[in-house]
């Protein structure tokens, strides 16, 4: 339900019952290199186009060398590319014999999302194979991107990000359960589990 919901809201997956709107216009209806430019998004399953690192970064569209550094910098993985057999020229993609890393293609994903500064940001699992420091930097990405107004849409089954969420909802076997500032929604399932703790304990003790 999760990915679902992250692929509805850049627009990949009608949903077939509600809305999900931008600017007051179903995400579905945009015209897709008109709004691509405004959207970022990182996917559960981390795959790349065939072309080079910087094309990547840049989704094959022109390549801004400056930008393409940029994000890569800002994910640490600019002295990385560097070392790679061609740098930014790298081959990667399904055609391509070059490996990285788990967390090289989750970052590497992760700087393509924020090339060029979207106004929407969707992470869908970003953090699933970043280690401490990775973590840490996707945590001040998310922090950089509210400051400079944008809106960012993560999806997590960790709780590192949580703390970084101003509303939080939360979905069991696909569906809404609860919706609502994240402090308040935490706070409600701690008071469920402690009700929950008491009336096992009661049922223990009789």
């Amino acid at each position: 339900g999760k990915s679902t919901v992250a692929t509805a809201v850049v627009g990949l997956w009608p949903v077939s019952h509600g809305s999900i709107r931008l600017d007051g216009v179903e995400m579905s209806s945009w015209d897709r290199d008109e709004i691509g430019p405004h959207l970022g998004y990182v996917a559960q399953d981390v795959g790349f186009f065939d072309g080079t690192v910087a094309q990547n970064i840049a989704r094959l569209g022109e390549v801004d060398p400056d930008a393409v550094v940029q994000a890569a910098q800002r994910v640490g993985m600019h002295e990385v590319i560097l070392k790679f057999p061609l740098g930014y020229n790298t081959p990667i993609g399904d055609g391509s014999a070059f490996a990285m890393s788990g967390g090289q293609r989750q970052r590497l994903s992760i700087a393509r999302a924020i090339y060029k500064n979207p106004k929407l940001l969707i992470l869908d699992e970003p953090n699933s194979a970043l280690d401490d420091e990775g973590e840490k930097i996707l945590a001040r990405l998310v922090l950089e991107f509210k400051q400079q107004g944008s809106t960012v849409v993560a999806v997590t089954h960790r709780p590192s990000l949580l703390g970084l969420a101003d509303r939080l909802l939360v979905l069991q076997a696909g569906k809404p359960v609860a919706l609502g500032p994240t402090q308040e929604v935490i706070q409600m399932f701690q008071q469920k589990q402690a009700a929950q703790t008491t009336a096992t304990a009661s049922g223990d003790a009789s």
